[in-house]
Order: structure tokens, then C-alpha cells, then sequence
């Protein structure tokens, strides 16, 4: 009997019901914050207000730039906001400003390259715990070093394309052709939270450390969840022909989505468990 395609497979087992808005759900919440990280870091960079008097003897109050970083000037903590810039007194220096960015882009295409070797190596739902990890590391450990800083903003880069990339080749295998797009650009548009949140926060001069702790707690709490709530994909499985755990996988999905009493299914996993006999059959004979 022929193998039906792993798309039909997933229509066997759901592919718009409870375990599919469950996982969009969770990548979500992990994607607004974690890319708070990503989008705070021009926040990050917001110099502080300070008052100043110029060469004519007129005092002014506004945020400090370069031409007045030569001038005699006093910081006005109270009005200015929690910042990089503010807390490791970078605000006029140029080079350490700009590095920022730079390593934070720099990040990105590392993690980007890293992920398509990671890919061909391992699990992509393991890959995501394991960038969820990095992730809220980098939030926690940021300490009043500076050189830390740097290095935090390059894995923070790194993080955040390999979760970006990952929650959306998780979201087109669980998910069938009819409703993936849909699952998609729920997901993707976590984005949007995190840009309007970052700026909440800082308008509202809320400490940055304690905006990029929160984060790190979010994003290690839902990923625990992750972990324990999702399973690998069956085409993983499938791919490198581990029928038995594709087995598990598919008999998970279908129970979360109350549809493991479906026949259909109960025949195809028949022909797996027909290839996994095969398989210890030809090893047993190989023993011998």
C-alpha cells in the first residue's frame, strides 16, 4: 500500500486545531520578547538630557549631541530615560555608539549562516530551545562591564535571526497548506507588539535592565512550555526514517487534537510499524 504525502498525513492528524494554536500561541509570545531585544537597541542608544550654557552665556535644556559634549553641561537624570547610552556613559563617543549596531548586525548574519549548517545536523524544535536558551542568557547576564555589552548585543543578533528563521519553518510543517499562511502571519506579526511595547516602556522611562530582565523570564518561562507541550516534527523523523518516533510524534499531535481515534491514521501508522519490522527483521538476520 502507498505511503500517502506528509501533508496529508498532517491533515490525518489536524492541522488547524488545538496542538497548531497552542504552538502559534507560545512562538507568539517567545517572538515579542525576543525581538524587544532586537528593536530596543536603537532605544538603547537615546542620549540623556542635560542643560548647557554656550559660549554666549545662554543656558538651554535639550538632549545632548556631539557639539555639546565639547561645552561644560550637567545630566538631568530625572528627565532623561534609561538607556545604554545613559548607564555606560557612551553618549559621546561615536565609535562605541555605532559598534552597537554594527555587532548587532553582524550577529544576525552570523546566526543566519550558522543556522543553515545547524539545520542539516539536528532537530529543528531542540534548535529552537536551544536559541531560546542563548537568548534569555544574553538578556540575564548583562552586567555594568561594557566589553559584556558588546558581546551581548552580537549574540543577541545571533538569537534573534536563528528564532525569527525557526518560528517559521516550525509554523510551515505543523501547519497544512490551507491555513499557513494564516499561522504564519500571526506569528510574524509579533513584531509589531515588540516595537509598540520597547516604546511604551522607555516612554514611560522604565529601567532598561528591568525591561530586558522581564523579557528573559518571558521568553524562559514559554520556552520551558515549548519544550514540554510540543514534540518534534514527524517529517524530521520521517527524513531520517526513525518510523518509531515518528510514530510518537504523530500519536501526540492527533491526541492533542482529539483525532487519535481516526482510522486513517490508525492505518498508516500501520505501514510504519510494517517498515519497522522490516528494519528489525533485516537486523536480526544480519546478526546471524
Amino acid at each position: 500500500m502507498k505511503t500517502i504525502c506528509m501533508d496529508e498525513l498532517l491533515e490525518v492528524v489536524g492541522s488547524n486545531k488545538k496542538y497548531q494554536i497552542m504552538v502559534t500561541l507560545l512562538l507568539f509570545i517567545i517572538g515579542v520578547s525576543c525581538e524587544v531585544g532586537f528593536i530596543g537597541v536603537p532605544v538603547m542608544e537615546t542620549s540623556p538630557i542635560v542643560i548647557y550654557t554656550d559660549e554666549n552665556g545662554t543656558q538651554f535644556k535639550q538632549i545632548i549631541n556631539y557639539s555639546i559634549c565639547k561645552l561644560n553641561y550637567t545630566i538631568l537624570e530625572s528627565e532623561s530615560k534609561s538607556s545604554w547610552a545613559l548607564d555606560y556613559n557612551m553618549f559621546c563617543d561615536k565609535f562605541k555608539i555605532s559598534i552597537l549596531g554594527s555587532l548587532l548586525c553582524i550577529g544576525g548574519i552570523f546566526g543566519s549562516a550558522f543556522l543553515q549548517y545547524l539545520k542539516l545536523k539536528g532537530p529543528m524544535f531542540a534548535l529552537f530551545f536551544s536559541c531560546m536558551i542563548l537568548t534569555c542568557s544574553t538578556f540575564l547576564l548583562i552586567s555594568n562591564d561594557i566589553t559584556y555589552l558588546y558581546w551581548a548585543n552580537f549574540f543577541a543578533g545571533v538569537s534573534n535571526i536563528m528564532c525569527f528563521m525557526l518560528r517559521i519553518n516550525i509554523m510551515t510543517e505543523i501547519t497544512g497548506p490551507k491555513y499557513r499562511s494564516y499561522f504564519n502571519n500571526i506569528v510574524l506579526s509579533s513584531s509589531i507588539f515588540s516595537t509598540i511595547l520597547i516604546y511604551y516602556l522607555f516612554d514611560n522611562k522604565v529601567n532598561w535592565r528591568i525591561i530586558y530582565f522581564g523579557n528573559a523570564i518571558i521568553v524562559l518561562i514559554t520556552s520551558l512550555c515549548f519544550r514540554q507541550l510540543t514534540v518534534e516534527n514527524f517529517r524530521y523523523y520521517y527524513t531520517n526514517k526513525d518510523y518509531k518516533r515518528m510514530i510518537e510524534s504523530l500519536r501526540y499531535i492527533s491526541k492533542f487534537n482529539s483525532k487519535e481515534k481516526n482510522p486513517q491514521l490508525e492505518a498508516e501508522i500501520k505501514k510504519f510499524q510494517d517498515k519497522i519490522d522490516k528494519e528489525n527483521k533485516k537486523t536480526k538476520q544480519r546478526k546471524y
